[in-house]
């Protein structure tokens, strides 16, 4: 017999993994995984954060079309959003200013 995941199932994987994507960005942000990058576990992190992106979507997408969540799709556009904005905001606006 073959296991199939219900519409539920696929949006609360979709919105736990955006939740990861989240607490990894904010722990990312305020230094806490920077003696990760002494090592290869800076990149193992990035590719974890990587994989768990790419199946937030993927959930999210497949979620929609068995039971449609506006939860699982707010998680995945705000844990876009907040890296875009953290992007334009911090990054772009400092290098446009040349002083830190």
């Amino acid at each position: 017999m073959v296991a199939q995941l219900n519409g539920k199932v696929m949006n609360q994987l979709a919105i736990f993994f955006s939740i990861f994507i989240i607490i990894k960005f904010v722990a990312d942000v305020t230094g806490l995984t920077q003696s990760l990058g002494m090592y290869y576990l800076g990149t193992l992190s990035t590719n974890i954060a990587y994989i768990a992106f790419g199946l937030a979507v993927i959930f999210t997408i497949l979620g929609i079309k068995k039971e449609l969540s506006k939860y699982a799709i707010i998680s995945v556009c705000s844990a876009i959003g907040i890296q875009i904005l953290y992007a334009v905001v911090f990054v772009i606006l400092w290098v446009l200013a040349g002083t830190p």
